[in-house]
């Protein structure tokens, strides 16, 4: 069981904080926890944008496990994997054009995710993400908001019968 998990938009608000930078918000990551709490054998493969910090080479999967728990998300253990990049690792992907990735990045997500899915043979999965990605067992939460507890129970059904 794997939850794709994108964080701006799911884990926050897109609320930027004074670094420039979205954080994570406490309110989502109780919504978050209560999904892991449910399904103890659910992991978490990041499809967020926040991946590239990995991809970069700035920290490793287990750090960024570790991120994710001094937020408060009860993740220990459970942080399996990452979708690859988008194109050339050489900046954060926020840093170009936005309205020209609108145009491939949407495609991309979904089939990133259903790369990992087939490389990885998953069959129980819900995707987590505040884009329209057209992709099957999505929840896509509002990006103003974030994560509430009716996508988590949606997110849930969705799991269990799969």
């Amino acid at each position: 069981m794997i939850v794709f998990l994108d964080i701006d938009g799911v884990l926050n608000k897109h609320e930027k904080l004074a670094s420039g930078y979205c954080g994570i918000r406490q309110e989502q990551v109780a919504n978050l926890n209560k999904l892991l709490d449910d399904l103890p054998d659910l992991k978490i493969v990041v499809s967020s944008a926040w991946r590239y910090l990995i991809l970069r080479g700035d920290m490793t999967l287990k750090g960024f496990e570790s991120l994710l728990l001094v937020h408060g998300v009860k993740c220990y253990g459970r942080v399996a994997g990452h979708t690859v990049a988008d194109g050339d690792i050489c900046d954060e992907p926020d840093h170009f054009d936005i309205e020209a990735w609108k145009e491939v990045g949407l495609k991309m997500r979904a089939t990133q995710i259903k790369r990992y899915l087939e490389m990885n043979k998953i069959s129980s999965f819900v995707v987590l993400d505040d884009l329209p990605l057209q992709i099957n067992n999505q929840i896509q939460t509002d990006p103003l908001i974030g994560l509430t507890v009716d996508d988590v129970e949606e997110a849930k059904r969705l799991l269990l019968a799969q």
